[in-house]
């Protein structure tokens, strides 16, 4: 379910970038950070690479339109990953678990 909500939000994000309408936009890219805050407070993900791409895009952007960028890319780059399927699978949950909590380091 989670990653037809990014699809649905990165989708809606392009829409209303090309076609000018703002407050699609703003829509799509709260709908990203609110996946993004599920993944931090689920413990599923690391917080590392979508604060990096937040205070990216807060520096590319200059205001705070930057931070729904950022979390526009994460997403982005997580529905890429998982749509190459097979193979492309695979290297995703190892490049995931560069940044993922594992139960393994929670114990340590």
């Amino acid at each position: 379910m989670g990653i037809l909500i990014q699809f649905i939000g990165f989708t809606l994000a392009l829409i209303g970038f090309f076609a000018h309408i703002g407050w699609l936009f703003m829509i799509a890219g709260f709908l990203c950070v609110f996946m993004d805050v599920i993944g931090f407070l689920s413990g599923k993900l690391n917080p590392l690479l979508p604060i990096f791409l937040y205070v990216g895009g807060w520096i590319i952007v200059g205001n705070w339109s930057g931070i729904l960028w950022g979390a526009i890319i994460g997403n982005s780059i997580e529905i890429i990953i998982i749509l190459l399927g097979g193979v492309g699978y695979l290297s995703f949950t190892k490049f995931k678990s560069l940044f993922s909590k594992s139960e393994e380091q929670e114990h340590k």
